[in-house]
C-alpha cells in the first residue's frame, strides 16, 4: 500500500491571535503525536492513523469509530505543550458526507470533555453534497488539545445524516510552532519571538508579535511608547498614547492631550 509522507511542515484558550495567510511554512505540530478517540470500531482502524502522514481513504491510513447506537464520536490529538496554532487541514474518508455533515472542531487546554474549548468550525451544509472532506480551517488560536466532534440528535438536524454518530478521519494536520518561536522560508520553527512581545509569543510564519509588553510597539515591539503616555502604555499600532499623564505649573494642572 503507498503512502504519502507529510516531511513539511481551558480554562480553555488562553489567547485569541490574528487571521494569517493561508501559505505558511509552519510545522505541522500533529504528526505522530499522541492521539484518543470516543469508541474503535477494530481491526487497522487506529486513532493514530489521522496523524501518520498517510492521506489514503483506507484501512491503515484512517480511523473509524463505532457506530453502533453512538449518538456523539470525537477524536482528539495531543500537541504535549501549548502550540501557536495557525489552520488545520482535516482529510476525511471518501463516501462518508452523510456521517461527516455537522462536524465540529475545536482547541482546548483540557480533556475535561470532547466538545470543550473554542469552537472553530462548525459544518453547517445544508445539502450533502455541500460537505468538503478535505479542508483548511483557519484556527489562529493557542491550545493544547485539537478535538473533532460530532454528534446526532432525534430528530437529526439535517435529513441525510447518517443515524449514528461516526467519524471515518484518515488526517488531520495542525499547523504552527511552539510558543515564542515562528518559521519563515524553510526555517520550521527555528527562530524565537521577540523577548518584548507579550507572553513571549508571535505569529508562527512571520515573527509579528500579537501584543507587546508594556512600554513598547510595534510589529516586534521594539520601539519604546512615548515618555509622556499614562502608566507607559501606548497602542501597538502607532504608539499612540492610552492616556496622558498630568503635570503642574505655576499651581495649575495641565494634560497633555493626543
Amino acid at each position: 500500500m503507498a503512502r504519502r509522507k507529510l516531511v513539511w511542515g481551558g480554562e480553555v484558550i488562553l489567547l485569541l491571535l490574528c487571521t494569517f495567510s493561508k501559505v505558511s511554512s509552519e510545522a505541522n505540530v500533529a504528526w505522530r503525536k499522541p492521539t484518543s478517540q470516543s469508541s474503535d470500531f477494530g481491526g487497522n482502524w487506529a486513532a493514530s492513523n489521522v496523524v501518520d502522514g498517510c492521506t489514503e481513504s483506507s484501512a491503515g491510513c484512517c480511523t473509524h469509530t463505532s457506530g453502533e447506537g453512538h449518538k456523539t464520536a470525537w477524536w482528539r490529538v495531543d500537541l504535549q505543550q501549548l502550540m501557536t496554532i495557525n489552520r488545520i487541514q482535516i482529510i476525511y474518508r471518501t463516501g462518508s458526507k452523510q456521517r461527516f455533515g455537522g462536524y465540529q472542531l475545536y482547541l482546548s487546554n483540557t480533556t475535561d470533555s470532547p466538545a470543550q474549548g473554542v469552537l472553530c468550525y462548525e459544518d453547517q451544509s445544508i445539502n450533502e453534497a455541500d460537505v468538503q472532506l478535505n479542508k483548511e480551517h483557519q484556527c489562529p488560536f493557542v491550545a493544547r488539545y485539537v478535538t473533532v466532534y460530532n454528534y446526532r440528535n432525534n430528530p437529526k438536524r439535517r435529513f441525510w445524516y447518517s443515524n449514528n454518530a461516526i467519524l471515518e478521519l484518515c488526517e488531520v494536520m495542525v499547523f504552527g510552532c511552539i510558543v515564542g518561536r515562528y518559521g519563515p522560508g524553510n526555517d520550521d520553527c527555528n527562530n524565537m519571538c521577540q523577548g518584548s512581545c507579550y507572553g513571549g509569543n508571535c505569529n508562527p510564519k512571520t515573527g509579528v508579535c500579537f501584543y507587546c509588553e508594556t512600554g513598547k510597539y510595534g510589529d516586534f515591539c521594539n520601539p519604546d511608547c512615548p515618555s509622556n503616555c499614562k502608566d507607559n502604555r501606548c497602542q501597538k499600532d502607532g504608539g499612540d498614547c492610552f492616556g496622558m499623564n498630568r503635570f503642574t505649573l505655576n499651581h495649575n494642572v495641565f494634560i497633555i492631550d493626543n
